[in-house]
């Protein structure tokens, strides 16, 4: 709780030497899930300080860590932060990379339709808007086997918008499942970002 309080306050250095006092204590207890959540937050302490060499360095050490124990969970958790460490260095071919082996090995449903979306951010931001589209799709099909009603809405948002472009039948049916879900879900961000989309309810 400590080192929480040291990261809101913007107080970094202080965050470190806490951050690395708890993992510290998690090895000496032998604790290796907790001690990796801990390295993953000091990852991320980094990153904000823009210290991404030294994020990244924590990072893999989380992630070899998890290969040898097979600890499937925590080296899904820690890819996800090596690929927004990646982002951040706009790193995109490092970002794919992570993304899509975390999407071809998760076990965790949820985990693999997370990438896919980052996938077709990713893909999108580059301008490969076809490939965009199948990462988009293959996130909502999987959020829907898991009715993840969030991530079906953010999926069909994604869609509605990249294929309004040439396909307004199927967009328009992207763009009513995203709406009826936001409003379920009172989804302000969300609704606001489907008013900018060519439709109307």
């Amino acid at each position: 709780m400590q080192a929480l309080g040291f990261v809101q306050a913007g107080l970094h250095h202080p965050a470190e030497q806490a951050l690395q006092k708890v993992i510290a204590l998690y090895e000496a207890q032998q604790e290796p899930q907790a001690a990796a959540f801990a390295r993953m937050t000091l990852a991320r302490v980094y990153a904000d300080q823009a210290k991404y060499a030294a994020a990244r360095d924590v990072l893999q050490q989380v992630v070899e860590d998890a290969e040898a124990r097979q600890d499937t969970e925590t080296l899904v958790r820690a890819l996800y932060e090596v690929g927004a460490v990646a982002e951040r260095m706009h790193d995109t071919t490092t970002a794919r990379e992570i993304y899509t082996r975390v999407l071809q090995t998760a076990d965790n449903a949820g985990d693999r339709a997370t990438a896919a979306l980052r996938l077709g951010a990713l893909a999108d931001a580059a301008g490969q808007r076809d490939e965009a589209i199948a990462f988009y799709r293959t996130a909502f099909e999987i959020f829907q086997t898991i009715e993840h009603d969030i991530g079906i809405a953010r999926a069909a948002y994604e869609l509605a918008r990249l294929l309004a472009e040439d396909n307004m039948t199927e967009a328009r049916q992207f763009y009513e499942q995203a709406h009826t879900l936001a409003e379920i879900w009172g989804d302000e961000t969300l609704l606001q970002a489907l008013r900018d989309l060519p439709f109307h309810s």
